[in-house]
């Protein structure tokens, strides 16, 4: 009986450690925002306030040219799942889409 008892104590402590290691990773995650994506996320909301200047439309078909782009990023993203730039291309396009929500939204309460 000696070595199923051993293995039951190894497995609890594995278990406990486990247990730990993920209450150590929860904690982390609330107290450390991912700063990458808030960042790509804040840039993709301010570039389209500066793509009239190199000489985008404002509009193509009467959708903003924002968000035509922002959908375009969010593809590129999904197209390059796993690689570590796949959060900032993301960010962007998310970004983009919420101007272009924020400009519907607007021409539509009027």
């Amino acid at each position: 009986m000696r070595p199923s008892r051993n293995a039951l104590v190894k497995a609890n402590r594995r278990a406990e450690n486990a247990r730990k290691s993920l209450s150590r990773m929860r904690s982390k995650m609330k107290n450390n925002p991912n700063i990458k994506t808030v960042g790509a996320t804040a840039v993709g909301g301010a570039l389209p306030c500066y793509l009239p200047n190199f000489g985008v439309p404002a509009e193509i078909a009467g959708i903003p040219t924002e968000g035509l782009i922002g959908a375009g990023l969010l593809y590129v993203a999904h197209m390059r799942a796993g690689k570590p730039e796949k959060e900032i291309i993301e960010g962007l396009g998310n970004g983009m889409i919420a101007v272009t929500a924020f400009k519907f939204a607007k021409k539509y309460n009027q």
